[in-house]
């Protein structure tokens, strides 16, 4: 019945055995969930054949009984094997031939020939009426079904029978369905492509990328590391110069005359007052012990003047060293030629330490006034102490003033000399251990960054194998699944198990997550290499910016820290860029894993849909069963018979008839006027000669 084809239902047709089938011009619909109940009456037709009928049985190339419909299905086969050399399954064959279609032989070909056939037949095919056919009339009636067929249809028994017959015909009909096969095949097409795409990008080109970026992290890291240990030496280097060229004299002074100067002053000067207030008031009548007194405490005064005179020496010296920057003694750092301790000096920083602020600049004055003023004040006393020896007498105020003067100067003078030490002498090396510190916190930062840098691009590599080695593995296996339900090996049943099951929706959400991880680590590696452009910047700011330092840098060769720290961040940050274009990850996915996602995700719909049309329940039973019962409607059948309507006999009786009754003749006459007209025909020339003859004689 010519009409739609995508109506639910069956078309039923009744024929002869030996009949092909017409089922689509002449089949009826039934729909499904109905209960038909057709009943049949046999008509049997009998034709004549030429001159009084049109009918012929002809003898067919693959059919050995003719009909109409047999030999239009013999042509059509013959026209199939001539173009595509092979047939559809309905298709009859012979010995083999022609073979059956493959799909793409069926989609590449076949196709174009079924659909084009029935405007060619006419024109193909030469198919007359068969001489002998049986119809089959039939009439139908409708019915719902009822639900105990449906219980019936619904038991365990009957279910898996039905689920297995289910899913033969859906297998077979899913492959003939040209939108939905067509479908699969260009979704296939592009998860191939995709698929290609992915293992071009990610399994090669990222996992190099990522080889590369961390190569390209490492060499600058080691690169701002060679900077970092050379300038962390240095600093090491300088601590040790002041700690030992400078600060150590100022240890040994300390030892030899500093600490001896205030050493018991109030005691001292007491000790003095004593003696001189002995040697003024002449209760000592011997004159030799008077003098032994006398030469004693000019000999206290002396050694104490001696001492303070050389520490003003050693403290001239060593306020030289600070203000030169010039180092007093001369030990040597390791294998580092004591060449090299002048040079390394920090000695800007050496000779700010005189005037970094109001301490330095008032205490370390006051030290060697303090120490000038001593000196006057113990020969003041001196002559204090002559007075009383020789004058034996003693004015008050002037042993005051000694006494006093020499306290207060002895008192501030330690002062002074414990701020002298800690804001002048000390102040370097705690500047440069300060300095040391920052630096390593900023080598620390930088090292983090680094280490966190490098774990999480080592990570990522692990990550891109462990995805080659197994999640793209799984994607493989399931495209191949795919390729094989397209070149019939394996079920659409078992594909969509793939695409439905709990695993495939694992890989799905393991893939995503793997790409969202790589965008993620994209960004924070990006980060981190700003973070650690920025930390390395730093470090080289530090290291050139080191005014205390650039003699040394000089002295060594390490020119390229003396030059403009713009230009040297400038070529660092070229550096950096190079590394960050590395991390761009993102540019080799380009969106491959949301295209091989939303591929899944049609696939997995399609499947999904097909699984669902598996279910048998009540409803699929309505919309996909149906009973016919076919029944003769009387146990008798039709015959028809084609006969000739006017035979030769009749003809001649009629033509005798009529002569007789409108000319009184009959069949005799008519063999009389033949006989006439043959013997005048035949024989009339030959009287006339005799004739002739007769009368000349």
């Amino acid at each position: 019945m010519p009409g739609p084809h995508d109506a639910a239902g069956i078309k039923m047709l009744l024929h002869d055995r030996d009949e092909i089938p017409r089922v689509h011009a002449l089949g009826q619909a039934i729909p499904p969930g109905a209960h038909v109940f057709v009943g049949v009456k046999i008509v049997e037709v009998t034709n004549l054949p030429l001159p009084h009928g049109s009918c012929l049985d002809k003898t067919l190339e693959y059919s050995d009984v003719y009909t109409t419909e047999a030999c239009q299905l013999d042509c059509l086969t013959r026209r199939a094997g001539q173009i595509c050399g092979c047939r559809s399954l309905f298709m009859p064959q012979k010995n083999g031939y022609p073979p059956i279609c493959t799909l793409d032989a069926f989609y590449g070909c076949l196709q174009n020939v079924l659909e084009s056939f029935p405007a060619e037949s006419a024109d193909l095919c030469d198919c007359p009426v068969p001489c002998y056919f049986r119809l089959y009339e039939t009439d139908i009636s409708y019915a719902s079904t009822s639900a105990y067929t449906l219980n019936k249809l619904l038991g365990e028994d009957d279910k898996n029978n039905l689920t297995e017959k289910l899913l033969r015909a859906s297998e077979v009909t899913s492959r003939y369905e040209l939108n939905k096969f067509s479908k699969i095949q260009k979704l296939n097409d592009r998860l191939k492509r995709n698929m290609n795409e992915l293992r071009e990008k990610v399994t090669v080109n990222l996992k190099e990328t990522v080889s590369s970026a961390i190569v390209a992290v490492n060499d600058r890291y080691q690169e701002i590391e060679e900077h970092y240990n050379w300038k962390e030496y240095l600093y090491r280097y300088q601590a040790y110069i002041m700690e030992k060229n400078f600060m150590r004299p100022r240890d040994a002074y300390e030892e030899r005359t500093f600490h001896i100067v205030a050493l018991g002053y109030a005691e001292y000067i007491m000790k003095i007052e004593s003696r001189i207030r002995r040697l003024a008031n002449g209760n000592i009548v011997d004159a030799s012990s008077r003098q032994v007194l006398f030469d004693d405490t000019l000999d206290l005064l002396s050694s104490r003047r001696k001492i303070v005179e050389t520490a003003l020496v050693n403290f001239t010296t060593l306020i030289e060293a600070y203000d030169t920057g010039i180092q007093i003694f001369n030990y040597k750092f390791f294998s580092t030629p004591r060449s090299h301790n002048i040079p390394a000096a920090p000695k800007p920083l050496i000779k700010e330490s005189r005037v970094h602020n109001s301490y330095a600049k008032k205490y370390g004055k006051r030290f060697g006034t303090y120490l000038n003023r001593t000196i006057n004040i113990l020969n003041f006393c001196q002559s204090v102490v002559d007075e009383a020896f020789y004058n034996k007498t003693l004015d008050e105020g002037n042993m005051t003033e000694c006494r006093e003067t020499f306290r207060f100067l002895m008192r501030n003078w330690v002062f002074a000399r414990s701020v002298f030490y800690f804001e002048t002498i000390d102040w370097p090396l705690k500047q440069i251990e300060e300095r040391l510190k920052k630096f390593d916190i900023l080598w620390n930062e930088l090292k983090t960054v680094y280490e966190n840098l490098d774990t999480s691009l080592a990570s990522l590599k692990s990550e891109i194998e462990v995805f080659e080695k197994s999640t793209f593995v799984e994607m493989e296996d399931i495209h191949d699944a795919i390729e094989g339900y397209l070149n019939d090996t394996v079920t659409k049943a078992n594909v969509s198990d793939i695409f439905t099951s709990a695993n495939f929706r694992h890989l799905t959400t393991s893939f995503d997550q793997f790409f969202q991880h790589v965008r993620s680590k994209e960004s924070s590696v990006s980060d981190w290499i700003q973070q650690l452009a920025k930390d390395a910047f730093e470090i080289l700011k530090v290291i050139v910016n080191d005014e205390d330092s650039w003699e040394y840098y000089n002295f060594t060769g390490k020119t390229h820290y003396l030059g403009n720290i713009s230009e040297i961040g400038q070529n660092l940050g070229e550096n950096f860029t190079f590394v960050a274009e590395l991390m761009h990850f993102s540019d080799f996915i380009n969106g491959t894993d949301s295209n091989i996602l939303s591929t899944y995700n049609d696939i997995v719909q399609g499947m999904t849909e097909y699984k669902e049309s598996l279910k048998i329940d009540s409803s699929f039973i309505k919309d996909n069963f149906l009973n016919v019962d076919i029944f003769y409607r009387q146990m008798s059948y039709e015959e028809i018979h084609q006969q000739k309507a006017y035979e030769m006999f009749s003809l001649w009786c009629d033509i005798g008839g009529t002569m007789g009754l409108f000319l009184g003749a009959s069949f005799l006459s008519v063999v009389e006027i033949v006989d006439f007209i043959f013997t005048h025909l035949t024989f009339a020339k030959t009287p006339k000669e005799d004739q002739v003859k007769k009368i000349y004689l």
